[in-house]
């Protein structure tokens, strides 16, 4: 495998840290979370994937991206903006029976929970609590004028 260029480092680490600011602003996992970028032959057609793994002491929640996705012009975007849909098989899935048991409800692995815990990672990750604040200066300042 070539060596990765200098934007492919830093589209991986700004994944990390999106992982890490879900759990600052409340999205706490009951297993840690592992990101992880894999050949695409492991990927299934995939680009990005959830899945619980390990036992014990060593279960934790692997969100995978292709690693080839990375490498591409708008790789780094669209892996973001996948991100939260992941984190939110992470928050609706605690264990391997909850994993079996939504995939055979009527909407498997998207049903309602998942959803709301989606549209609630969105508005976190993507929108923030500092976007929210600037939105509402503006606001403040509109009412002025």
């Amino acid at each position: 495998m070539p060596a990765l260029t200098k934007e492919n480092k830093k589209g991986r680490k700004e994944l990390r840290e999106y992982v890490a600011r879900a759990e600052i602003l409340g999205h706490i996992p009951e297993f840690p979370i592992r990101v992880v970028f894999a050949d695409e032959s492991k990927m299934e057609g995939n680009f990005a994937s959830c899945e619980l793994k390990g036992k014990g002491a060593k279960r934790h929640f692997e969100i995978a991206f292709d690693d080839k996705l990375m490498t591409t012009p708008h790789g780094r975007d669209f892996a973001i903006c996948t991100l939260p849909h992941e984190l939110a098989h992470v928050h609706t899935w605690s264990s391997s029976k909850k994993v079996e048991q939504s995939r055979q409800k009527k909407y498997g692995d998207h049903g309602p929970d998942f959803g709301v815990m989606y549209a609630q990672l969105w508005t976190d990750l993507m929108e923030g609590p500092c976007i929210a604040a600037e939105r509402e200066k503006e606001d403040d300042c509109v009412g002025r004028i």
